[in-house]
Parts: C-alpha cells; sequence; structure tokens
C-alpha cells in the first residue's frame, strides 16, 4: 500500500463528526474517488475538549494502551485501499484529547504576573515515558494497515512558555544550566530553550518514523505546521514549537494548513497558497514533503463531494506539491 504514496496526492482531511454524517462509508469514497481524491486524512483520535462539543476521550482503532471509542479504521482503509486510494492517520501528540494525561506528564508556565500554572490536558511532548506510550499506540495504529502519519500542529500557544522539571533537566543536562531557579523559566533563553524543544520533539518523531519503518518500508509520516511557520518563522517557533527547516532535514513530510478564518473562495486561497510555496522553494529540497491545505468548510456529505469536485477541477492541473484538502 505504500506505493500509493509514490505520485503526487489530492488528499482529503477528515474529521470523526464527517465520517458520522456518511450513512454507507464504500459508496461514499467511490464517489470521492471519481472526483480525484487520492488520499485520506483520518482522524485517529479524539479532538481536546476545549475544541469540540463534550464527547468520549480515545481513539478510532483498536489498541489496548488508551481508551477505544470505535474502531473506523476497519471499515475506511479496506474500502479506500479497494479504490486506489491511501489512508493517513492524523494523531495530535501536544494536545492529546484522545487520553487521560498522567499528571507527572504535565507542565507548567509562568503568566503574566509570573504566577505558575498547570494547564489542563497539556502535556510534556518531551517526557520519556509519555514518547513511549505514543511509540506503543503507532505501533498499533499501523496495524490498521495505515500508509502514513500525521502529526498534528498545535492549537494553544504557549509552546516557549511551557516547561517540567523533565524537560528542564534534559535541557540543562543538553545546554547547562540557563534556568534561575527549580521554579521558574528565565526569558533571555527563550530561543535556546524553545529551539531546543523542538529540535528534541522533532528528533522524536524522526525515530518515531524510522521505528515504523522498520515493520512498512516506505511508510510515510508528515508534521502539520501552521502557515505562520513559513510567513513568520520566529512566532511560530515561540508560539507552536514549529520549525519548517529543521522538520525537512529531518526527512518528514511538511503539511501547511491555511490560517483560521482565510477565505473561502478558491482563487484567494489558491493565491495563498503559491505563496506559501515560492516561499519555500529555496528550502524545499524534494518538494515531494510539502502538502498545501485548502480549507472546504462543506456542510454535508453531499456538498462535500462537489466541493471536491470544484477545487480539484481549478488546482489538479499543477504540478508539483501535494494538495490537501481540509473540511
Amino acid at each position: 500500500p505504500s506505493s500509493l504514496l509514490e505520485r503526487r496526492q489530492i488528499a482529503l482531511w477528515l474529521t470523526r463528526a464527517d465520517w458520522l454524517m456518511i450513512p454507507d462509508v464504500r459508496p461514499w469514497i467511490a464517489q470521492l474517488a471519481d472526483a480525484g481524491v487520492t488520499a485520506l486524512i483520518v482522524e485517529a483520535g479524539s479532538l481536546p475538549r476545549e475544541t469540540m462539543q463534550p464527547g468520549p476521550v480515545g481513539v478510532y482503532f483498536q489498541t489496548s494502551k488508551v481508551p477505544v471509542v470505535e474502531d473506523l479504521f476497519t471499515v475506511i482503509v479496506p474500502a479506500a485501499h479497494a479504490k486506489g486510494m491511501a489512508v493517513l492517520a492524523s494523531l495530535n501528540l501536544h494536545e492529546p484529547g484522545w487520553m487521560t494525561v498522567n499528571p507527572e506528564w504535565g507542565i507548567a508556565m509562568a503568566d503574566r504576573t509570573d504566577q505558575v500554572f498547570q494547564p489542563v490536558g497539556h502535556v510534556d511532548v518531551l517526557h520519556p515515558e509519555y514518547q513511549r506510550l505514543v511509540s506503543e499506540v503507532a505501533q498499533d495504529l499501523l496495524r490498521t494497515d495505515i500508509d502514513g502519519l500525521v502529526v498534528g500542529a498545535r492549537r494553544a500557544k504557549g509552546f516557549a512558555e511551557e516547561w517540567s522539571p523533565t524537560s528542564r533537566r534534559m535541557f540543562e543536562g543538553s545546554l547547562g544550566p540557563s534556568l534561575s531557579n527549580h521554579d521558574q523559566p528565565v526569558s533571555p533563553d527563550v530561543w535556546r530553550w524553545a529551539g531546543w524543544k523542538t529540535r528534541t520533539y522533532l528528533g522524536f518523531v524522526s525515530r518515531l518514523t524510522q521505528q515504523l519503518r522498520q515493520t512498512r518500508p516506505g511508510f510515510l509520516v508528515a508534521v502539520v505546521v501552521h502557515e505562520r511557520a513559513v510567513f513568520s518563522p520566529s512566532d511560530a517557533l515561540t508560539e507552536y514549537g514549529e520549525d519548517v527547516l529543521e522538520t525537512k532535514q529531518g526527512g518528514l513530510h511538511i503539511i501547511v494548513q491555511p490560517e483560521p478564518g482565510i477565505s473561502e473562495r478558491l482563487d484567494e486561497q489558491g493565491a495563498a497558497m503559491e505563496m506559501v510555496r515560492q516561499r519555500l522553494a529555496p528550502t524545499a529540497g524534494d518538494e515531494r514533503q510539502l502538502w498545501l491545505g485548502i480549507a472546504l468548510g462543506a456542510s454535508d456529505p453531499a456538498s462535500l463531494v462537489t466541493a471536491v469536485r470544484a477545487t480539484v477541477a481549478t488546482k489538479v492541473g499543477q504540478a508539483g506539491t501535494h494538495l490537501l484538502l481540509i473540511n
């Protein structure tokens, strides 16, 4: 199945809510294939509570490591493969709404009054025990016969302000003491701290990729970044822990998601997408590593297929990067 990803992709990213609106998955996937879609990106776990209506916490595939809501992948993956479509699973590691976070893996941050507090549901992505759990969950996800993994972007800002005793010890062991005491991070070192955290996190994603490829050679792993990572790299580094060049040097694919509130007009989105592509051209290397996102905003399965057809009709002729349609 990994050979499905060797050509240019027209991918569609759907949430669990989208899939629940579809009465019969197989004929609907067939319609998408006829419309020109070559790959599906499917949410593998529930989203953070603050971004959705209250609902069950867990994942949508079989595993014994975290709660399972239901198994969507046993239906979607065979139906997509039957139509020659690849399937990539999306999992957010920064804000894992698909599990109950162990308090020992939590993070702390200081607000503007220098009072330390702990955001609920956030996790230190550098904690070794958390990374071990992610690796085990990813191995179970691989058994669904998916073709790739999409590592979701942070939704909340504040990457450079977050710290934990574990990641602080790792930082000091790597670069030497740079924090004032055991309670507060020091702002003058924000660049070293954010840069080290980002590089260390991406190093884990690269190791995870190699681990999965031992079982499935050619398995694709893509990291989602905000458009800001292209146009305001310093902001993206401190706010979201995103670094495009570092990601590409790790051999990972990059998905550039459009900023919230962007116009739904295809011509305006197309112009923004072209600006992203041109900005990344000097660092592109293998252009097949780049996926550019366009928002669809369709409200039901029938209109979604129509929206896909309209977008593909205007964009499919453009060579080079992968096109990602985000509902």
